[in-house]
């Protein structure tokens, strides 16, 4: 076998983030989150590997004061998942 090696490929969790049932967020306090954002609204196309949908979790930070050092995550604790695993996600920053 070559330098590569290949493993069978079986998704094992998916979201689309229209709802926040299972997720935890964690934040500072000039942030703020809105899952189930319909972000064609803001001229976003659909997500080039979801469902065609534009339906996601929006996150914005520095609401208030532009520059700070903020943080925010979405954050499940429902599921252990043990192995090797790849995280995939479709993501547009600003």
């Amino acid at each position: 076998m070559g330098p590569f090696v290949s493993f069978a490929q079986a998704q094992i969790f998916f979201d689309n983030m229209s709802n926040s049932a299972n997720w935890t967020i964690r934040q500072d306090a000039d942030t703020s989150f809105q899952f189930g954002c319909n972000y064609s609204q803001d001229g976003l196309p659909p997500a080039p590997s979801g469902s065609g949908d534009t339906i996601g979790l929006k996150f914005e930070v520095n609401n208030n004061f532009p520059g700070a050092v903020n943080q925010i995550a979405a954050v499940r604790f429902d599921s252990a998942y043990t192995g090797q695993y790849t995280v995939r996600a479709d993501i547009w920053l600003n």
